[in-house]
Protein backbone atom coordinates (compact mmCIF):
# COMPACT_ATOMS: atom_id res chain seq x y z
CA UNK A 1 0.00 0.00 0.00
CA UNK A 2 1.33 3.40 -1.00
CA UNK A 3 0.49 7.06 -0.47
CA UNK A 4 -1.00 6.97 -3.97
CA UNK A 5 -3.42 4.22 -2.88
CA UNK A 6 -4.58 6.26 0.12
CA UNK A 7 -4.88 9.50 -1.88
CA UNK A 8 -7.07 7.85 -4.49
CA UNK A 9 -9.15 6.06 -1.85
CA UNK A 10 -9.74 9.33 0.06
CA UNK A 11 -10.84 11.12 -3.11
CA UNK A 12 -13.30 8.34 -3.99
CA UNK A 13 -14.69 8.38 -0.44
CA UNK A 14 -15.27 12.13 -0.56
CA UNK A 15 -16.61 12.26 -4.12
CA UNK A 16 -18.64 9.04 -3.81
CA UNK A 17 -17.85 8.47 -7.47
CA UNK A 18 -15.04 6.94 -9.52
CA UNK A 19 -15.69 9.46 -12.30
CA UNK A 20 -15.56 12.54 -10.09
CA UNK A 21 -12.52 11.25 -8.19
CA UNK A 22 -10.71 10.65 -11.50
CA UNK A 23 -11.42 14.24 -12.60
CA UNK A 24 -10.25 15.60 -9.22
CA UNK A 25 -7.00 13.66 -9.40
CA UNK A 26 -6.46 14.14 -13.15
CA UNK A 27 -6.45 10.37 -13.61
CA UNK A 28 -8.32 8.01 -15.89
CA UNK A 29 -11.35 6.16 -14.55
CA UNK A 30 -9.78 2.73 -15.15
CA UNK A 31 -6.70 3.78 -13.15
CA UNK A 32 -8.85 4.85 -10.20
CA UNK A 33 -10.93 1.69 -10.42
CA UNK A 34 -7.75 -0.39 -10.43
CA UNK A 35 -6.52 1.27 -7.21
CA UNK A 36 -9.87 0.68 -5.44
CA UNK A 37 -9.93 -2.94 -6.60
CA UNK A 38 -6.39 -3.43 -5.32
CA UNK A 39 -7.31 -2.01 -1.91
CA UNK A 40 -10.40 -4.21 -1.62
CA UNK A 41 -8.33 -7.20 -2.64
CA UNK A 42 -5.83 -6.40 0.14
CA UNK A 43 -8.67 -5.91 2.64
CA UNK A 44 -10.29 -9.18 1.57
CA UNK A 45 -13.72 -7.54 1.44
CA UNK A 46 -15.55 -4.61 -0.24
CA UNK A 47 -14.93 -1.14 1.18
CA UNK A 48 -18.01 0.45 -0.42
CA UNK A 49 -21.70 -0.27 -0.77
CA UNK A 50 -22.49 0.23 -4.42
CA UNK A 51 -26.04 1.47 -4.93
CA UNK A 52 -27.73 3.98 -7.26
CA UNK A 53 -24.42 4.58 -9.09
CA UNK A 54 -22.92 5.98 -5.88
CA UNK A 55 -20.17 4.56 -3.72
CA UNK A 56 -20.91 4.76 -0.03
CA UNK A 57 -18.44 3.62 2.60
CA UNK A 58 -19.34 0.53 4.58
CA UNK A 59 -18.14 -0.01 8.15
CA UNK A 60 -14.76 -1.45 7.08
CA UNK A 61 -14.34 1.37 4.57
CA UNK A 62 -14.98 4.02 7.23
CA UNK A 63 -12.23 2.57 9.42
CA UNK A 64 -9.78 2.67 6.53
CA UNK A 65 -10.89 6.19 5.59
CA UNK A 66 -10.26 7.55 9.09
CA UNK A 67 -6.84 5.94 9.24
CA UNK A 68 -6.00 7.08 5.70
CA UNK A 69 -6.83 10.68 6.61
CA UNK A 70 -4.45 10.55 9.59
CA UNK A 71 -1.67 9.04 7.49
CA UNK A 72 -2.13 11.59 4.69
CA UNK A 73 -2.15 14.49 7.17
CA UNK A 74 1.08 13.22 8.70
CA UNK A 75 2.55 12.82 5.22
CA UNK A 76 1.60 16.40 4.29
CA UNK A 77 3.21 17.70 7.48
CA UNK A 78 6.36 15.74 6.66
CA UNK A 79 6.45 17.20 3.14
CA UNK A 80 6.08 20.74 4.53
CA UNK A 81 8.85 20.16 7.04
CA UNK A 82 11.11 18.99 4.21
CA UNK A 83 10.83 22.37 2.51
CA UNK A 84 13.99 24.38 3.19
CA UNK A 85 15.10 21.67 5.62
CA UNK A 86 18.73 22.26 4.68
CA UNK A 87 18.45 25.96 5.50
CA UNK A 88 17.03 25.18 8.95
CA UNK A 89 19.55 22.48 9.85
CA UNK A 90 22.09 23.56 12.46
CA UNK A 91 25.64 24.14 11.26
CA UNK A 92 27.99 22.43 13.73
CA UNK A 93 31.27 24.30 14.08
CA UNK A 94 34.29 23.25 16.14
CA UNK A 95 37.21 25.55 16.83
CA UNK A 96 40.53 25.60 18.58
CA UNK A 97 40.85 28.16 21.35
CA UNK A 98 42.98 30.84 19.68
CA UNK A 99 40.83 30.96 16.54
CA UNK A 100 37.70 31.10 18.72
CA UNK A 101 39.15 34.09 20.57
CA UNK A 102 40.13 36.22 17.59
CA UNK A 103 38.55 35.05 14.32
CA UNK A 104 35.45 32.94 14.90
CA UNK A 105 33.11 35.58 16.42
CA UNK A 106 33.51 37.83 13.37
CA UNK A 107 32.91 34.96 10.95
CA UNK A 108 29.77 33.76 12.73
CA UNK A 109 28.42 37.30 13.11
CA UNK A 110 28.79 37.87 9.36
CA UNK A 111 27.25 34.48 8.58
CA UNK A 112 24.23 35.09 10.83
CA UNK A 113 23.48 38.32 8.98
CA UNK A 114 23.51 36.49 5.64
CA UNK A 115 21.68 33.37 6.87
CA UNK A 116 19.60 34.34 9.93
CA UNK A 117 17.49 31.17 9.81
CA UNK A 118 20.46 28.79 10.07
CA UNK A 119 21.35 27.98 13.69
CA UNK A 120 25.06 27.65 14.46
CA UNK A 121 26.32 25.35 17.22
CA UNK A 122 29.89 26.02 18.37
CA UNK A 123 32.26 23.80 20.35
CA UNK A 124 35.62 25.22 21.45
CA UNK A 125 38.47 22.93 22.45
CA UNK A 126 42.12 22.17 21.67
CA UNK A 127 43.16 21.75 18.04
CA UNK A 128 43.68 18.02 18.59
CA UNK A 129 40.26 17.43 20.17
CA UNK A 130 38.59 19.57 17.51
CA UNK A 131 40.18 17.44 14.78
CA UNK A 132 38.97 14.30 16.59
CA UNK A 133 35.41 15.63 16.61
CA UNK A 134 35.60 16.36 12.91
CA UNK A 135 36.90 12.87 12.18
CA UNK A 136 34.00 11.39 14.20
CA UNK A 137 31.54 13.59 12.22
CA UNK A 138 30.41 15.30 15.42
CA UNK A 139 30.96 18.67 13.74
CA UNK A 140 30.62 19.85 10.14
CA UNK A 141 33.42 22.42 10.00
CA UNK A 142 36.59 22.62 12.09
CA UNK A 143 38.81 25.62 12.64
CA UNK A 144 42.23 24.25 13.45
CA UNK A 145 45.48 26.13 13.98
CA UNK A 146 48.88 24.68 13.28
CA UNK A 147 49.14 21.50 11.21
CA UNK A 148 46.63 21.37 8.38
CA UNK A 149 45.85 17.63 8.84
CA UNK A 150 45.78 17.32 5.06
CA UNK A 151 45.89 13.53 5.09
CA UNK A 152 42.56 13.23 6.88
CA UNK A 153 40.74 16.40 5.85
CA UNK A 154 40.20 18.89 3.08
CA UNK A 155 41.61 22.11 4.50
CA UNK A 156 41.83 25.76 3.52
CA UNK A 157 44.28 28.21 5.07
CA UNK A 158 42.44 31.46 5.86
CA UNK A 159 44.79 33.39 8.17
CA UNK A 160 47.87 33.05 10.37
CA UNK A 161 49.54 34.42 13.49
CA UNK A 162 52.98 34.60 15.06
CA UNK A 163 53.85 32.96 18.35
CA UNK A 164 56.14 35.37 20.20
CA UNK A 165 58.25 35.21 23.38
CA UNK A 166 57.01 37.41 26.20
CA UNK A 167 58.44 38.36 29.59
CA UNK A 168 58.32 41.13 32.14
CA UNK A 169 60.56 44.16 31.44
CA UNK A 170 62.51 43.63 34.69
CA UNK A 171 63.00 39.94 33.88
CA UNK A 172 64.49 40.89 30.53
CA UNK A 173 66.84 43.47 32.07
CA UNK A 174 68.05 41.14 34.78
CA UNK A 175 68.42 37.88 32.84
CA UNK A 176 68.41 38.49 29.08
CA UNK A 177 69.69 41.97 28.37
CA UNK A 178 73.39 41.02 28.42
CA UNK A 179 72.85 38.17 25.94
CA UNK A 180 70.80 40.10 23.39
CA UNK A 181 71.55 42.20 20.35
CA UNK A 182 69.50 45.32 19.65
CA UNK A 183 68.54 46.13 16.08
CA UNK A 184 66.05 48.34 14.28
CA UNK A 185 63.22 45.87 14.87
CA UNK A 186 64.05 45.23 18.54
CA UNK A 187 66.03 42.76 20.60
CA UNK A 188 67.27 39.41 19.28
CA UNK A 189 68.55 36.54 21.43
CA UNK A 190 70.20 33.24 20.51
CA UNK A 191 67.78 30.31 20.95
CA UNK A 192 70.18 28.58 23.34
CA UNK A 193 69.62 31.37 25.84
CA UNK A 194 66.26 29.73 26.59
CA UNK A 195 67.96 26.67 28.10
CA UNK A 196 68.87 28.72 31.16
CA UNK A 197 65.43 30.29 31.63
CA UNK A 198 62.14 29.41 33.26
CA UNK A 199 59.64 28.64 30.50
CA UNK A 200 55.89 29.13 30.88
CA UNK A 201 54.27 27.07 28.14
CA UNK A 202 50.93 25.86 26.85
CA UNK A 203 50.08 22.17 27.20
CA UNK A 204 51.42 19.56 24.80
CA UNK A 205 48.98 18.92 21.97
CA UNK A 206 48.02 22.57 21.63
CA UNK A 207 48.96 24.21 18.33
CA UNK A 208 50.95 26.89 20.17
CA UNK A 209 53.04 24.30 22.01
CA UNK A 210 53.49 22.21 18.86
CA UNK A 211 55.02 25.08 16.86
CA UNK A 212 57.34 25.94 19.78
CA UNK A 213 58.47 22.34 20.33
CA UNK A 214 59.00 21.85 16.58
CA UNK A 215 61.24 24.90 16.35
CA UNK A 216 63.29 23.83 19.38
CA UNK A 217 63.80 20.34 17.93
CA UNK A 218 65.16 21.92 14.75
CA UNK A 219 67.61 23.85 16.91
CA UNK A 220 68.58 20.61 18.69
CA UNK A 221 67.38 22.07 21.98
CA UNK A 222 65.70 19.96 24.65
CA UNK A 223 63.81 22.35 26.90
CA UNK A 224 61.48 21.70 29.80
CA UNK A 225 58.69 23.93 31.08
CA UNK A 226 58.48 25.34 34.58
CA UNK A 227 54.79 26.04 34.09
CA UNK A 228 52.32 24.23 31.83
CA UNK A 229 48.79 25.58 31.41
CA UNK A 230 45.79 25.25 29.11
CA UNK A 231 44.96 28.86 29.95
CA UNK A 232 46.93 31.53 28.09
CA UNK A 233 45.82 34.25 30.52
CA UNK A 234 47.42 32.31 33.37
CA UNK A 235 50.73 32.30 31.49
CA UNK A 236 50.51 36.02 30.71
CA UNK A 237 50.00 36.83 34.39
CA UNK A 238 52.85 34.51 35.39
CA UNK A 239 55.16 36.22 32.90
CA UNK A 240 54.08 39.65 34.15
CA UNK A 241 54.98 38.53 37.68
CA UNK A 242 58.54 37.87 36.49
CA UNK A 243 58.31 34.09 36.71
CA UNK A 244 59.76 33.39 33.27
CA UNK A 245 59.22 33.55 29.51
CA UNK A 246 56.02 32.51 27.81
CA UNK A 247 55.30 31.92 24.11
CA UNK A 248 51.85 32.98 22.94
CA UNK A 249 50.07 34.44 19.88
CA UNK A 250 50.97 38.02 19.03
CA UNK A 251 47.31 39.06 18.89
CA UNK A 252 46.74 37.79 22.41
CA UNK A 253 49.62 39.90 23.73
CA UNK A 254 48.86 43.21 21.96
CA UNK A 255 47.30 44.98 24.95
CA UNK A 256 49.96 43.69 27.33
CA UNK A 257 52.72 45.01 25.06
CA UNK A 258 51.02 48.37 24.48
CA UNK A 259 50.73 48.98 28.22
CA UNK A 260 54.32 47.91 28.88
CA UNK A 261 53.28 45.06 31.15
CA UNK A 262 55.30 42.66 28.98
CA UNK A 263 57.97 42.97 26.31
CA UNK A 264 58.89 40.73 23.41
CA UNK A 265 62.04 39.88 21.48
CA UNK A 266 63.12 37.70 18.56
CA UNK A 267 64.99 34.42 18.54
CA UNK A 268 67.78 34.41 15.97
CA UNK A 269 66.92 32.27 12.95
CA UNK A 270 63.50 31.24 14.27
CA UNK A 271 60.03 32.25 13.13
CA UNK A 272 57.17 30.73 15.09
CA UNK A 273 54.20 30.96 12.75
CA UNK A 274 50.90 29.09 12.87
CA UNK A 275 48.53 28.81 9.94
CA UNK A 276 44.81 28.82 10.65
CA UNK A 277 42.86 26.24 8.68
CA UNK A 278 39.22 25.58 7.97
CA UNK A 279 38.88 21.80 7.66
CA UNK A 280 36.20 19.44 6.32
CA UNK A 281 35.92 15.68 6.18
CA UNK A 282 37.04 14.41 2.80
CA UNK A 283 34.03 13.59 0.63
CA UNK A 284 31.52 15.28 2.95
CA UNK A 285 28.43 16.76 1.32
CA UNK A 286 28.74 20.55 1.40
CA UNK A 287 25.36 22.22 1.87
CA UNK A 288 24.56 25.70 0.62
CA UNK A 289 24.85 27.08 4.16
CA UNK A 290 28.28 25.47 4.53
CA UNK A 291 29.39 26.97 1.20
CA UNK A 292 28.34 30.41 2.40
CA UNK A 293 30.11 29.92 5.73
CA UNK A 294 33.33 28.84 4.02
CA UNK A 295 33.18 31.77 1.62
CA UNK A 296 32.76 34.24 4.48
CA UNK A 297 35.58 32.63 6.48
CA UNK A 298 37.93 33.35 3.58
CA UNK A 299 36.92 37.02 3.35
CA UNK A 300 40.12 39.05 3.98
CA UNK A 301 38.06 42.00 5.23
CA UNK A 302 37.42 40.04 8.43
CA UNK A 303 41.11 39.83 9.23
Amino acid sequence: MTIRHLTVFKAVCEEESITRAAKRLFMTQPAVSHVIADLEDRAGAPLFDRASRRLRLNQMGRQLYEKSCRVLEAYEELEKSMENLEQRTALRVGSSITIANFWLPGIISRFSKHAPDVPVEVTVDSAWRTSQRLEANEIDIAFIEGASYQEKFDSISFSSYQVIPLCAPDYFKERLFHRGERGESGWTLPPRALSEESLLLREKGSAIRDVFDGAMIQQDLKLSASWVSVNSQTLLHAAEAGLGITFLPDRLAEEWLEKGRLITFSLKGISLKNENHLALLKGKYISESMKLFIRLAQDPELF
